[in-house]
């Protein structure tokens, strides 16, 4: 496919996006296209999966080692296992953290090429933006930063270009992106997950123990609001073998959180669970990091 001068830019409203303009997005990468798109984290270059050329065009574009792996986008969580090995285990880690920003590593189906993945391993990403979802409804398509390797990840689609240059057949552009961070990717295709990179999880919160089902009150200390808090939780789920509402009985604002009208903590996915924090008001969160202080000063 011709790129550069002959270069498409669709503006879409990340609300409401134009669904014909993402079926002409879809045929342009049907037709072995590279794309730059939004996602809920930063913008990606997207490209037919199946399509080597397009592939190796985001190596180049990226200025990126063919050694190093790309990931793979899918339009929802049932299509996963179409890429990936699964088990019953990393379906039900993946079904509590998706749709959103994460990348989980499993083991690659052969239908992956190496031009994807150099090794027997492949992210995969289930973006909460329906743009991104709506670009992989027909076939997986590769999600990477739209940055040349090793520099800044920018927010904005014309100051992207001007970085990465305009061999890209089809820009996506809803405007500048809040967030820079990126996902955080984690490894599931060992026994226990392991934290491969925090996009969204504070770096003091990495020194927490593999398989640790105890948990240090020394970093309650640092906690500052309800931010650091769910990122102290993601930790400890995706490094221990508490769930959710056995964490919350050790931090010791279980009983507050169910007291609070609307919660209802049985059976909710941290997404659902991120969700209520963010909507509550100073008063309940002032008492939530109340009953935390006092925990940390009883051990």
């Amino acid at each position: 496919m011709e790129c550069g001068v002959f270069m498409k830019i669709f503006k879409m409203n990340p609300v409401h996006p134009d669904k014909k303009l993402i079926d002409k997005a879809i045929d342009i990468m049907a037709d072995g296209g590279v794309i730059l798109y939004p996602t809920d984290t930063v913008y990606g270059l997207g490209a037919n999966i199946f399509n080597n050329d397009a592939v190796k065009r985001i190596y180049e574009i990226k200025q990126r080692e063919p050694s190093k792996p790309l990931s793979i986008l899918v339009s929802n969580v049932e299509s996963i296992p179409l890429v990936a090995q699964t088990s019953m285990k990393q379906m039900d880690i993946i079904n509590n953290w998706l749709p959103g920003p994460y990348t989980f590593i499993l083991p690659k189906k052969s239908i992956v090429s190496s031009f994807v993945s150099a090794n027997a391993k492949v992210g995969v990403r289930v973006p909460d933006y329906e743009i991104a979802t709506g670009l992989a409804s027909i076939f997986p398509i590769i999600t990477t930063s739209a940055n040349v390797a090793d520099e800044e990840t920018l927010s904005d689609p014309q100051d992207i270009l001007k970085q990465i240059g305009d061999d890209v057949d089809l820009v996506i552009d809803v405007g500048q992106l809040d967030n820079l961070e990126p996902s955080t990717i984690i490894d599931l295709s060992m026994h226990n997950p392991s934290l491969v990179r925090r996009g969204l999880i504070a770096n003091k919160l990495s020194d927490l123990k593999e398989s640790s089902d105890e948990i240090d009150f020394e970093i309650i200390k640092d906690l500052t609001g309800i931010k650091d808090l769910l990122n102290l939780i993601e930790s400890l789920m995706l490094k221990g073998n508490n769930t959710l509402i056995e964490i919350l009985e050790k931090l010791g604002i279980r009983d507050i959180l169910e007291k609070i009208p609307g919660i209802n903590l049985e059976d909710i996915s941290f997404k659902e669970f991120k969700e209520i924090l963010g909507g509550l008001n100073l008063s309940e969160i002032r008492n939530i990091m109340d009953a935390l202080k006092i925990k940390e000063r009883e051990k």
